[in-house]
């Protein structure tokens, strides 16, 4: 549970109106809506939730610190309570927001990144590119159907799908099968800061990879999406 006082309280869960709702792919939502001039760290999440109830959840910011919007990207689950809630709100409703708290955030001046996202898990890598334009990185998607991709323009061509379920993208597999390909043909510059945030499935077996390839445990970082 996250800690405010009274007076921040107050401010932090004043009801933010929906900007829109988008199905960006099957049971796949971008959802925006107002910022009220929040500051916040790319790489950082918001525990988002509805007027009047006390259920919610933490998403990673998908937009911007330039942008004066937040945006979250979300999967819409059958046995999921907030996310059917979620997917069915339209411009003019409203959401709230705890936060933003965390520190899944880029060191100072880093040379080079590798990015490795599974699903939505992708979310604090856009708001890195997409606050800081210039930032020399690579990254790595899985996911299980072409529809799930994300715009490769978005990354300047930094961008690898990585499509497990059908045919489609850079790669047709696993990212973690990618990854290891890729390492035994093109080892890692050792400085190289490497970021993982997904499934703890998929964490757990890049992390072990990259650490056997030599990359320094300071300079693995990772958040794991449930």
């Amino acid at each position: 549970m996250l800690s405010f006082s009274p007076a921040a309280a107050a401010k932090q869960l004043a009801p933010l109106r929906v900007l829109s709702n988008t199905e960006i792919a099957a049971d796949l939502f971008l959802l925006r809506f107002e910022r009220n001039d929040r500051s916040f760290e790319p790489g950082q999440f918001l525990a988002v939730g509805l007027p009047r109830e006390t259920h919610r959840r933490e998403y990673s910011i998908y937009s911007g610190v330039n942008d004066d919007f937040f945006e979250i990207l979300f999967r819409r689950m059958p046995d999921g309570y907030l996310t059917m809630r979620l997917a069915e709100l339209r411009p003019g409703d409203a959401v709230i927001a705890e936060g933003p708290e965390g520190s899944f955030t880029l060191p100072d001046s880093p040379e080079h990144l590798l990015l490795v996202a599974t699903g939505t898990g992708i979310s604090p890598f856009h708001c890195y590119a997409r606050s800081y334009p210039d930032l020399s990185f690579r990254l790595l998607h899985g996911v299980r159907t072409v529809g799930e991709r994300a715009d490769p323009a978005e990354y300047g061509g930094s961008y690898v799908a990585c499509v497990s379920r059908e045919m489609g993208g850079e790669y047709h597999g696993r990212v973690t099968s990618y990854l290891k390909e890729e390492l035994a043909a093109h080892p890692l510059d050792p400085t190289t800061h490497c970021f993982l945030c997904g499934n703890c499935d998929m964490i757990y077996e890049v992390y072990a990879l990259l650490h056997r390839y030599g990359v320094p445990l300071d300079r693995l970082h990772t958040e794991v999406y449930f």
